[in-house]
């Protein structure tokens, strides 16, 4: 199954097939038949997450491997910043 639409948040052209090799065979008859030119490309892709609040997140590294071992904690509080480290 062959679609072809246009994605309404990108504008971009969009043919959507059941594999690679499908695209290239309908490109390569476009081609012969009406004599275009299409440029293949990968879609765009709209992201749409945005940062709107703030977060207080902390994290931890414990490693003991039998000697002194590793150890370290780290904390940022709007998830923007460099995180602080203590040691």
């Amino acid at each position: 199954m062959l679609r072809f639409f246009r994605d309404p948040q990108t504008q971009e052209f969009l043919i959507a097939g059941t594999g690679q090799q499908h695209i290239e065979v309908v490109v390569s008859k476009m081609k012969r038949r009406y004599h275009t030119e299409v440029n293949l490309k990968a879609p765009k892709v709209p992201y749409r997450e945005t940062i709107r609040g703030k977060a207080d997140v902390q994290g931890r590294h414990k490693k003991q491997t039998g000697g002194h071992g590793q150890y370290g904690d780290w904390q940022d509080q709007d998830g923007t910043a460099a995180p602080r480290w203590r040691v």
